[in-house]
């Protein structure tokens, strides 16, 4: 037959010769046998380790965020109570002129109010208290509503 494939190796996987064929095999003593116990995660945290050491550190993040966000409140504020020091007087001077003008419309009223009574004064206090007589207006009004001509 001449065109006899399984001498040729078509179609078939070619046949080394056999003197130089070497075979691979275990080795002397053989291999050890195959150990197939499912050990994941000896040697590593376990699962709620993780879990906690996240939650430390996210923690610890936090805490770190919180102390500059309440340092620049601090600050912020320092700064809100020094200004709040330094307009004081401004403030303070501003009402004072307010007050003295309402003393004085009063006054004024008195005047035309008791023009006619003997031995009245102005200044003298009508109320019995103790120390100087003085006591303060409350502060229960608003100067908004009062119209006021200051200058």
């Amino acid at each position: 037959m001449e065109g006899d494939l399984s001498k040729s190796g078509v179609g078939a996987p070619p046949k080394p010769p056999a003197a130089q064929a070497k075979q691979d095999g275990a080795r002397p003593g053989g291999y050890k046998p195959l150990d197939y116990t499912r050990r994941v995660g000896t040697g590593q945290p376990k699962r709620a380790l993780w879990w906690i050491g996240g939650f430390v550190v996210m923690q610890y993040f936090a805490w770190t965020k919180r102390l500059g966000i309440q340092r620049e409140y601090m600050q912020a504020r320092d700064e809100y109570q020094e200004m709040r020091h330094y307009i004081r007087p401004y403030l303070q001077a501003e009402e004072d002129r307010i007050l003295r003008v309402l003393r004085d419309r009063r006054i004024e009223k008195e005047r035309e109010l008791m023009h006619d009574v003997k031995g009245w004064s102005y200044d003298d206090n009508v109320y019995l208290t103790r120390g100087s007589g003085y006591i303060g207006m409350s502060n229960s009004f608003s100067y908004a509503d009062l119209d006021l001509d200051i200058k």
